[in-house]
């Protein structure tokens, strides 16, 4: 099983003056609470779970278990799993500081998919207002797993890929931007995040982001 490599991404380092808090921009309160309890390995359940989107693209494999999708993850779900992950490894848990330079204004987008040839890997990018905004680490799966899947009624057999992509943000995106995902087929999958979802998060601490 592949492991969720954002915290691997090369920071970005920008200097932002004044950001106000938000889902982008986790507090550093927010951040280590989620460090917390990825790490605890009783993380928050119901309302109070750390927010990530999930979208379904369809295809199921052999198993019946896996199925195509996207899965959106905010930096403050990445704090979550970084906690969880060095628990899982048996590592101490990350510092506070480090796990917000990796997951700070970061937005990971993973891309489960399957195709029945070799190096289709997809493309994904964020639409708004007129521009198109590419992602600043890419991370496409050159392993594909060989599996059975079922585009429509019978059988084929080819590979899933798990590609990994990295968005930096310096605000939340608007109501209207689109995620756009593009497989080697030219095919696109346009998909209506929620966005407003994550700023929702009952964990968001609320405060004012100190300059970098």
């Amino acid at each position: 099983m592949k492991k969720w490599i954002l915290l691997s991404v090369v920071v970005v380092m920008v200097a932002n003056v004044g950001f106000a808090q938000s889902w982008v921009r986790p507090s550093v309160q927010s951040i280590q609470s989620a460090l917390d309890a990825g790490f605890s390995g009783h993380p928050p359940a119901g309302k109070q779970r750390y927010r990530y989107f999930r979208h379904g693209l369809g295809w199921t494999a052999s198993s019946g278990m896996e199925l195509q999708y996207v899965r959106v993850v905010p930096p403050l779900y990445c704090a979550f799993q970084a906690g969880k992950l060095a628990r899982m490894d048996l590592r101490p848990e990350p510092s506070a500081s480090l796990t917000r330079a990796a997951c700070d204004g970061f937005l990971a987008v993973e891309v489960r998919h399957f195709s029945a040839a070799l190096g289709a890997n997809w493309a994904a990018a964020i639409r708004g207002n007129g521009k198109m905004l590419r992602a600043v680490q890419q991370y496409p799966d050159r392993l594909p797993v060989p599996i059975e899947y079922y585009p429509w009624s019978g059988p084929v057999y080819g590979y899933s890929y798990f590609d990994q992509y990295s968005f930096r943000l310096t605000s939340p995106p608007n109501k209207g931007d689109v995620l756009i995902l593009s497989s080697g087929l030219g095919k696109r999958h346009m998909i209506k995040v929620p966005w407003s979802f994550f700023g929702n998060d009952p964990n968001l601490a609320s405060g004012t982001e100190a300059t970098r």
